[in-house]
């Protein structure tokens, strides 16, 4: 809808994108899930920024100040949703002012997110291990995940709960060498934890060729890059806390962006053949 609205304004897709937006938020509130909504602006944003650089002079500029513009208000939405989330016990048990306890927080949320990495490479690489840090979606996926098949072929526990578990291995080994308050298991480490060291090399050289040709895509205006490269956007920004793209919440999205690509290909192809 995004994509569209750049490309010619209409009330009715505007409609579509804010509903979007509006479902997003009960999830917000009831599962304290800011991701709700931040998977949503992100990419729209990103388009919003493409679009703004195809414009004038003045246009170009916002569109280069549109990240500095987004640290700040991702500061601004994690301290309003802290306050009622957190703030609250915190301000009788603690003496910080309520500016430096969601910085605090903040930056709390991305170090221990690099930290737990670190635990995760060293007390969970065991020998044997199946690779699902980078597989996760898949391990996830509805009938797989009921089936227990990572449990059937690793022979052992997957490594981290789909709902909170303290008896997992990943809540077991924070217990002991971190804080499970803050459970982010970053998306530096996946790779290394699944193909070892080289391996992650390769897989990280491998992602930035993709990061590369998808933006090249979007700059260009061509369909893979204009759909993908907004969603592909947001686990740049969320990879220091985990790998958002091979998340179980992400395989719909990119089944429904891999639908729409593969309609609009064929939709070309017979007005091609009938022309």
């Amino acid at each position: 809808s995004a994509i569209l609205l750049a490309h010619k304004y209409t009330r009715a897709e505007l409609m579509k994108l804010l509903v979007v937006l509006a479902l997003s938020v009960p999830r917000l509130y009831i599962y304290s899930e800011r991701l709700a909504i931040l998977e949503l602006v992100v990419p729209v944003v990103v388009v919003g920024a493409g679009w703004l650089s195809t414009r004038g002079p003045k246009q170009r500029t916002i569109a280069r100040a549109i990240p500095v513009a987004g640290i700040a208000l991702v500061i601004v939405t994690f301290a309003f949703f802290e306050y009622f989330r957190s703030w609250m016990f915190y301000r009788m048990h603690g003496e910080d002012s309520f500016p430096t306890f969601v910085m605090n927080r903040l930056a709390g949320y991305y170090a221990t997110a690099i930290n737990n990495g670190a635990v995760i490479i060293d007390h969970m690489s065991w020998p044997g291990r199946l690779p699902y840090d980078t597989l996760e979606s898949f391990w996830s996926v509805q009938g797989i995940y009921q089936l227990r098949l990572y449990e059937r072929l690793g022979g052992h526990d997957r490594p981290y709960p789909k709902t909170f578990d303290p008896d997992s291995p990943y809540y077991r080994v924070l217990e002991q060498y971190a804080n499970p308050e803050f459970n982010n298991p970053s998306g530096y480490e996946a790779p290394f934890v699944d193909y070892g060291p080289i391996g992650g090399l390769v897989f990280f050289f491998g992602l930035g060729l993709v990061a590369g040709l998808l933006y090249r895509h979007f700059c260009r205006g061509s369909l893979g890059g204009l759909l993908v490269y907004p969603m592909f956007f947001t686990g740049l920004v969320e990879w220091p806390r985990y790998m958002y793209w091979v998340q179980g919440r992400v395989t719909y999205a990119w089944v429904g962006l891999a639908a729409v690509i593969v309609g609009v290909l064929i939709t070309e192809r017979r007005a091609r053949r009938r022309e």
